[in-house]
């Protein structure tokens, strides 16, 4: 279900300007309700909401407030029964006509949802919610029928020019019509620099077509407004670290600022790693390493540690961490083959030799899965 419009305005209430304590009690009724609603306590708003109801049973308004939210929280047969009344007690209202659809869309009947949206948009050519639900129910099957609804909705609401220059390039790029899609991406770009999610489709779009340096330039903008988004940061210095661009400063630089946010970061520890090992500083990698929160869930990023351990000359260290990688992956061979050569590095020879005879295959002379002491 796309938008539904939620009346939680105090001010939003119905007349109720019948004389007598009936109308005061209903009204009473109401503004408790819309109280419980604000506070998320919505089956008391919903229970006021039905006294209010039956104190004033000719009140469309408090039957749409109560439709509004029985949609939220799900209650379909109440709001499908409200909603009956809705358009039986006023049918020349174009919004009580989107909010009849909306009922019928959330009970999955697409047509008569359809049929409600442009019984609305036909009451009142200006409502733009029921151009957005039919270009909505219309994005799957009738993509150009769709855009049509938005370019509608847009002539009426201009000020929404970001979101719907979005939905459009989201239906174009859904139908591979990726040169309308960028074209879109761009105007909602154009019309709110700061509306980052069609900016990150648009990255995303260069990125697939192999346009590496368009992709880092559009992630570099939107680093200027999300500096302190780790996954992007990461990203980023991945697409400078690849082959395409082999700048391993910049990416470094990057990796680096990453893992200033968080130092536990699996894809900053793991590159900051790697960058140290290449400089063959084999401490600095393992204490990178060592804050990944991936070795609580990653046999791959425990061997590469081990591999530092040792290559740091620290093999009590390395035995300690496989040993305890054993326990926690009983049936992960290749840090039990790991964990024997640990055991050879330290003097264990036996008991390393005793841990490779299980590993050994019929046939094989040596693990078969290994072919040597590296990861």
């Amino acid at each position: 279900m796309s938008k539904y419009i939620f009346i939680l305005s105090l001010l939003a209430g119905p007349a109720l300007c019948a004389a007598g304590p009936a109308a005061k009690d209903a009204y009473l009724h109401y503004m408790n309700g819309m109280v419980e609603e604000r506070r998320g306590n919505f089956d008391l708003a919903l229970q006021e909401y039905q006294r209010t109801m039956l104190l004033a049973p000719g009140e469309v308004e408090v039957h749409k407030q109560a439709v509004n939210l029985a949609l939220h929280v799900g209650r379909l047969e109440d709001a499908a029964r409200w909603g009956e009344f809705i358009v039986k007690a006023d049918s020349s209202t174009a919004d009580n006509w989107v909010l009849y659809g909306n009922v019928k869309w959330a009970r999955g009947d697409s047509v008569a949802a359809r049929g409600a949206y442009e019984k609305a948009a036909a009451l009142d050519p200006a409502n733009h919610e029921s151009l957005y639900q039919l270009a909505s129910l219309s994005s799957a099957k009738e993509p150009e029928k769709a855009v049509e609804y938005l370019r509608k909705y847009l002539a009426i609401r201009p000020e929404d020019a970001p979101d719907i220059y979005y939905q459009i390039a989201v239906i174009y790029n859904a139908k591979g019509a990726y040169a309308e899609a960028e074209k879109n991406l761009i105007l909602s770009k154009e019309a709110d620099s700061f509306y980052v999610q069609p900016r990150y489709m648009l990255a995303n779009y260069y990125e697939s077509k192999s346009d590496t340096a368009a992709a880092i330039a559009e992630y570099t903008e939107l680093l200027a407004l999300e500096g302190r988004n780790t996954e992007l940061l990461t990203h980023v210095g991945e697409l400078y670290a690849s082959p395409a661009v082999g700048d391993m400063a910049e990416a470094e630089r990057l990796f680096l600022q990453a893992w200033a946010l968080d130092k536990t970061h699996p894809a900053a520890c793991f590159w900051l790693s790697v960058l140290s090992e290449e400089r063959r500083d084999f401490a600095a990698a393992a204490a990178y390493m060592e804050g990944s929160r991936a070795l609580k869930d990653d046999p791959g990023a425990v061997l590469r540690l081990g591999y530092y351990y040792t290559q740091s000359g620290r093999y009590l260290k390395a035995v300690d961490l496989l040993e305890a990688a054993v326990r926690k992956w009983p049936e992960n061979n290749e840090i039990a083959y790991f964990l024997a050569l640990g055991y050879d590095d330290t003097g264990k020879t036996a008991k390393g030799l005793e841990l490779l005879k299980g590993l050994v295959r019929p046939g094989c002379s040596t693990p078969c899965f290994a072919s040597g002491r590296g990861i």
